[in-house]
C-alpha cells in the first residue's frame, strides 16, 4: 500500500479552530481513502473514500497540483525574504516589495514550472502583460539595475528555490 502525506494549513481547510492539519491519501490493496488528521486533537475526517478517492489523489498527484503546490511555495518564500505578508501580493498595489516578489514569483513560474504567461497573471489577478514585464526586469541583463536590496533579495530567493527544487 502506498501513502502519502500533505500538510495542510489552518487557512487552507475549513475545519475552523481546529489546527493544522495532514492529509493522507492511502492507496494499495485497500479500498483507496483520504483522510484529514489533526495530530493535536487526535482526530482524523474521512474525506473520499473509494472512485471519488482514487479521482482526488490522481489530482494531487497530477502536475498542474505540483504547479500549484510550487508555486504556493514561491510566493511563501518571496514574502518571507521580503518581510511582507502573502495577502500583500493580491493588492492593487504598487508598493515595491509586493510588486518585486511577484516578479520573482512569475520568473520562478514562467521559467522553470513553465506556466504560462496568463496563468502566471490569473495568480494575482493581474494580465498576462504584466507578467513580461516583471520578467523582464528579472532578466541578466537587467538584474545590474536592481537596487541592493533587490539584488540581495534575488540571490535568496534563488537560493531557496535551488534548495526546493532538489527535493
Amino acid at each position: 500500500m502506498s501513502k502519502i502525506t500533505f500538510e495542510i494549513p489552518q487557512n487552507k481547510h475549513p475545519f475552523i479552530g481546529m489546527g493544522d492539519g495532514i492529509i493522507i491519501t492511502e492507496n494499495g490493496k485497500m479500498e483507496p481513502k483520504i483522510v484529514i488528521q489533526f495530530p493535536k486533537l487526535n482526530l482524523e475526517i474521512p474525506i473520499a473514500t473509494g472512485e471519488e478517492a482514487k479521482a482526488m489523489i490522481a489530482e494531487l498527484n497530477s502536475d498542474e497540483y505540483y504547479n500549484y503546490n510550487r508555486a504556493e511555495i514561491a510566493k511563501e518564500i518571496a514574502c518571507n525574504i521580503l518581510g511582507i505578508e502573502p495577502y500583500t501580493l493580491q493588492l492593487k498595489t504598487k508598493d515595491e516589495k509586493p510588486v518585486f516578489a511577484r516578479w520573482l514569483v512569475w520568473k520562478y513560474c514562467n521559467k522553470d514550472l513553465k506556466m504560462s504567461l496568463y496563468d502566471c497573471g490569473d495568480m494575482f489577478g493581474l494580465d498576462h502583460s504584466t507578467v513580461v514585464h516583471g520578467t523582464k526586469q528579472l532578466e541578466d541583463d537587467n538584474i545590474k539595475f536592481l537596487s541592493s536590496w533587490q539584488s540581495s533579495a534575488y540571490r535568496e530567493f534563488k537560493t531557496r528555490i535551488e534548495i526546493i527544487n532538489k527535493e
